[in-house]
């Protein structure tokens, strides 16, 4: 049943953090939608584009307290430190 709620929050975590990462590229799409089919003024042309360059300049990083960055490479270290351990727990059992 533990291994089951660590699943189950880890792929939670993964979801959201994709969410995340998808609603910032919506953002960009829209502000080019709007850059080249709409013809704003260029005040909110030059607004827009710092925008999109502030948003293009600083992605979004998740991490744990400031302790450690969140990423892809320790979500897989993660998942192969549990089947290495699943499997001597295993091997040791019999």
């Amino acid at each position: 049943m533990r291994l089951f709620a660590c699943v189950a929050v880890l792929v939670s975590l993964v979801y959201h953090c994709e969410q995340a990462y998808r609603q910032s590229d919506r953002i960009i799409w829209m502000i080019d939608h709007l850059l080249i089919n709409k013809n704003p003024s260029d005040a909110l042309r030059s607004a827009l584009g710092e925008l999109r360059a502030l948003i293009q300049s600083r992605p979004v990083r998740f991490h744990m307290a400031y302790f450690f960055c969140l990423n892809y490479s320790l979500l897989v270290s993660i998942a192969s430190v549990v089947v290495t351990y699943t499997i001597i727990l295993l091997q040791n059992m019999n």
